[in-house]
């Protein structure tokens, strides 16, 4: 590994370390529910049904609800040392407690591919009979160290291609909001690492095909569509069909291709038609009456879907570059439009070597996160937004981390740099600047908000 990828993964380890420590345990959006749905499937529990969806939990894991309470949505409430020394004193060991049960639906559909590195974590601690916080601050260590090292292996793979393409890699690699979620337990940020590690697996098939960097593809695409949902595998699914489109090969051969493509999604639909509908936070009753709206109105559903990127547009850029706590403690919105500018002027610029972008890659790139939204939107319209709402509710900026790197790429380019120029000197100060900025959200924003 050169420097500059060593770099890399130690500026991302060492931000997000940051931003574990800071941010008080549980302030991740749904970490508890994570927790617990690691531990769930740590015990050899993959689905329990809606009405108790735990089986028997320590009773002080349930308890831990409690320091949400506190904080969540009550910025004049803060931690201090002292009460984090209280709970950890207070922490028992994992296997010491009696039995509960505590509802949660947010994460019950998730498979135990996002939470491997978690779920190891938790187990040896089990074992170990550690504190409960010990455990959690190791859960979000191994997490982290999982996103640092997908992340650094897409940006090796991609700063060999082009210059341009790693400088926005790096960009959306160390937004907060990514590494605050890669940092928690969530499935946010393996599901991140691994979209971008399969977007710089695509663009390298682009520039040389070969059958190794097929299977690799593969691999990344059967743990994407496992992670948080089929609908991430929006992104492999694009880059299959460009290539089989653009790919010199006999209709036997393409034919092969897909067969494989298809059998590395199957795992992700099975699971999603088995699990998928644990995680619906409206009644059953009401998901139907949803669905069967968005059936029979197709073009009144396509006006909420328009009517709400309006109303929420700022919104998603906020929760997308950085919306800390539980969606609580958003960045301020001077900071948000800087970082998106300066995101936008990394776009335009291009360098000498590998910038050049096909104009149906371009559409294509352009059109998955329209497409990404379109999917998303009518899912939440059904599973989580009220009856006859004007706009989907639930749509958070977040979730389209994994896919806004593709319409980044396919940007035109408006100044032009020399490679020596764009690498001695633009991705130095590109570098700074986004860690200034991640500091800034450190020392600025998370610190007096929770200390």
């Amino acid at each position: 590994m050169l420097k500059i990828d060593r770099l890399f993964l130690s500026g991302f380890l060492t931000l997000g370390l940051l931003y574990a420590f800071i941010t008080p345990p549980y302030m991740v959006p749904d970490e508890l529910h994570h927790f617990l749905r690691s531990y769930q499937l740590a015990t050899g529990t993959l689905r329990e049904n809606r009405e108790v969806n735990l089986p028997l939990m320590p009773d002080y894991l349930s308890q831990d609800a409690e320091s949400i309470g506190k904080l969540a949505f009550h910025p004049e409430r803060h931690y201090s040392l002292g009460e984090l020394r209280a709970l950890w004193n207070s922490s028992p060991g994992f296997n010491s407690g009696g039995p509960s049960h505590y509802k949660f639906i947010t994460t019950a559909s998730y498979s135990p591919v996002a939470y491997l590195p978690h779920i190891i974590a938790l187990s040896i601690g089990r074992l170990l009979s550690a504190k409960v916080l010990l455990i959690l601050y190791a859960m979000r260590l191994s997490g982290l160290i999982a996103c640092g090292l997908l992340l650094a292996r897409g940006f090796k793979i991609i700063r060999q291609l082009s210059p341009r393409y790693a400088l926005l890699y790096m960009a959306i690699a160390f937004l907060p909001m990514n590494i605050s979620q890669s940092m928690g337990i969530s499935t946010d940020g393996i599901t991140n690492a691994l979209s971008l590690l399969c977007i710089a697996l695509g663009l390298d098939m682009f520039r040389s095909f070969s059958g190794k960097k097929h299977y690799m593809f593969l691999l990344v695409t059967l743990l994407l569509g496992l992670c948080k949902g089929v609908i991430y595998a929006a992104v492999p699914v694009v880059f299959e069909i460009v290539m089989l489109y653009e790919l010199r090969d006999t209709a036997h051969g393409r034919l092969r291709k897909a067969g494989l493509f298809v059998a590395a999604l199957m795992p992700a639909l099975l699971w999603n038609m088995a699990f998928g509908k644990l995680s619906a936070m409206s009644s059953p009753a009401a998901v139907q009456f949803q669905r069967q709206f968005v059936m029979a109105h197709p073009f009144i559903m396509a006006k909420v879907l328009l009517r709400t990127i309006p109303l929420e547009c700022m919104f998603f850029w906020s929760t997308m570059m950085g919306n800390f706590g539980y969606m609580d403690t958003p960045c301020p919105s001077q900071l948000v439009v800087l970082y998106g500018l300066f995101i936008l002027v990394l776009a335009l610029i291009k360098n000498d070597a590998g910038s050049h972008v096909s104009l149906i890659r371009k559409t294509v790139f352009w059109l998955v996160p329209f497409l990404f939204y379109c999917v998303l939107g009518v899912a939440l319209y059904i599973n989580w937004t009220a009856p006859h709402a004007p706009f989907v509710m639930g749509i958070q900026g977040r979730y389209f981390i994994p896919v806004v790197l593709l319409p980044l790429i396919g940007m035109p380019v408006c100044f032009s740099l020399s490679e020596t120029n764009y690498n001695r000197k633009l991705l130095p100060v590109a570098a700074v600047c986004i860690c200034v900025i991640n500091l800034y959200c450190l020392t600025a924003v998370i610190a007096p908000r929770f200390w």
